[in-house]
């Protein structure tokens, strides 16, 4: 089995796992999967999927990566749309790669705008070293009870400062479905 057939193994995996332990059955919670090519050979930290549940308490997600490992250079966003009137993000929970690293979900207006004011709300993520995935769970109160979501992820790796390397899921500035709420 290739690392990226086991990424995706991974990935299916822990989404059937959230749903049968009752975070994010089908009766409770809308869902959306997307594969990402392997397009940033460059980087450990190559984003292989995305997948996003939007249930009647919590949004929550799995990015699966390449090779994920305790000291990294490189770091995550998640973008989160919860207005489909506007075509960019609103929301951004922001983390690095390597342990010990904090995260932060601020509000913000536009794709690169990451200096919005931290949220105090309940928001939860988590580095799965073993298993190649970011897990993460944001309350509907923290993004306003929107209606749907869409996300978006970009990773940046810096480990070459010569050479920034950077991917994106489902695709550059762009929201994978909008999800409706469960």
């Amino acid at each position: 089995m290739t690392k990226r057939s086991r990424a995706a193994s991974i990935l299916t995996a822990v989404g059937l796992t959230i749903a049968l332990i009752g975070l994010a059955s089908p009766a409770q919670a809308e869902r959306y999967s997307v594969d990402d090519p392997a397009d940033a050979s460059g980087s450990l930290n190559d984003i292989y999927g995305l997948t996003l549940v939007h249930g009647e308490k919590r949004v929550r997600f799995v990015i699966a990566v390449d090779d994920l490992r305790p000291v990294s250079n490189a770091g995550a966003t998640l973008f989160l749309n919860t207005n489909p009137q506007d075509k960019g993000p609103e929301y951004a929970l922001s983390t690095g790669l390597a342990s010990g690293t904090d995260y932060a979900l601020v509000r913000i207006e536009g794709w690169e705008d990451n200096r919005g004011k931290r949220l105090n709300c309940d928001y939860d993520l988590r580095l799965k070293y073993k298993n190649d995935v970011v897990v993460g769970s944001i309350k509907r109160t923290c993004l306003k009870s929107p209606d749907t979501v869409a996300a978006a992820v970009k990773m940046v790796d810096t480990f070459d400062a010569s050479h920034t390397i950077r991917d994106w899921a489902p695709g550059k500035k762009k929201f994978g479905l909008a999800v409706a709420a469960g």
